[in-house]
């Protein structure tokens, strides 16, 4: 039986790599002692499907992986299991059977709330002028690391919407919808610096809200 985790990742663990990520996962797994069916062949793994992978750097609260047990397990069960055993900053939010929903590897589109915090008080204009100017752009490039190389992309087809969500004096949310997974995918990090070049320095804070796969103005979610 299949089973879909929704997990979030909190700042505690917010520069894990999607690698170690995994790792973590399955090690609490194990130490949750759930019978998780296992590969064929001489190399045995784990059968866990992962969702689109978050950037370094990145909380989320839309984390999804599938995972196969040798048995059928109360949803409640494996959420409190799990738990029991995560590290601090990853929990379960939701688990449920993977009966008729959509693979994982569709999810297409992620939001994504930023929230800067300035040194000094900067112009609500000038944000909204450096955003409008971003949502206009039919090229924006920027250079982005495969295994072995480093090539300009450009990633204006992959922003799909961005707008300021709240302002004060010195802090800022935006909101950006963007392309994710295998067809293509952008972040924030790429964005935030053609936002505020112009305006001044800035902390910054991201999280992941949701992942979904969008076609056609359709929307559907993993859950």
């Amino acid at each position: 039986m299949e089973y879909r985790f929704r997990l979030s990742k909190g700042r505690e663990v917010k520069y894990i790599s999607q690698l170690d990520f995994a790792r973590t996962i399955e090690r609490a797994l194990r130490r949750a002692k759930l019978k998780v069916k296992y590969s064929q062949g001489y190399n045995k793994k784990p059968i866990i499907i992962y969702g689109p992978a978050l950037a370094v750097g990145i909380t989320s609260n839309a984390e999804y992986l599938d995972v196969e047990f040798e048995e059928i397990l109360p949803e409640e069960f494996l959420k409190r299991q799990l738990n029991n055993v995560l590290p601090e900053g990853l929990r379960v939010l939701h688990v449920r059977q993977k009966n008729g929903l959509i693979p994982l590897h569709k999810l297409n589109r992620s939001i994504f709330t930023v929230e800067l915090f300035f040194e000094n008080s900067i112009g609500k204009e000038a944000l909204e002028k450096a955003i409008e100017g971003i949502k206009k752009s039919e090229e924006i490039y920027v250079r982005k690391k495969t295994h072995e190389e480093e090539k300009l992309v450009n990633i204006a087809p992959l922003i799909h919407g961005i707008f300021l969500e709240e302002f004060k004096l010195t802090q800022a949310q935006i909101v950006m919808e963007l392309s994710t997974g295998q067809g293509g995918s952008a972040n924030p990090f790429m964005i935030i610096p053609l936002i505020i070049e112009n305006i001044g320095e800035a902390t910054v804070y991201i999280h992941r809200n949701e992942t979904f796969f969008e076609e056609n103005g359709k929307r559907i979610f993993p859950m």
